[in-house]
């Protein structure tokens, strides 16, 4: 049997876990929410690095048949990666590679920005169609 002190500290602790609980009630709709952003976010940003995957190929001169050394014949075979903007390039008159950090950075910022807008129009609450007054 607790004594004194001990009881009133086991008491207390009762007290604030039970206070805290009703202060700030964890919602289930706020979690909803927050899954629903993450996973919009997530999928707008899948779709960004597989659009810049599959600006390699698109944007290749002799497509995929040069990236994979089965080409057909193609004066430069200029290869070019990255979505909305070109990133990298191999090829050219001087063939020197040329790499850009700064459309590296204005791409990830655009999918970036692009998930998270998509995450947000995700997580925003919608009425059940039932519910509708009138």
């Amino acid at each position: 049997m607790k004594i004194g002190a001990e009881q009133n500290a086991g008491a207390y602790r009762r007290y604030r876990a039970e206070s805290t609980a009703q202060r700030w009630p964890r919602k289930k709709s706020m979690d909803l929410r927050r899954k629903r952003f993450w996973k919009g976010f997530c999928v707008c940003l899948v779709v960004f690095v597989v659009a810049n995957g599959m600006s390699l190929v698109c944007r290749t001169d002799g497509g995929l048949h040069t990236l994979l050394g089965t080409h057909i014949v193609t004066m430069d075979a200029i290869t070019r990666m990255g979505f909305p903007f070109v990133v990298w390039q191999n090829g050219d008159f001087v063939g020197a590679p040329i790499f850009s950090p700064l459309m590296l950075f204005w791409n990830l910022a655009i999918a970036f920005a692009a998930s998270f807008g998509v995450g947000a129009v995700l997580s925003v609450k919608t009425k059940a169609p039932g519910n509708s007054p009138g």
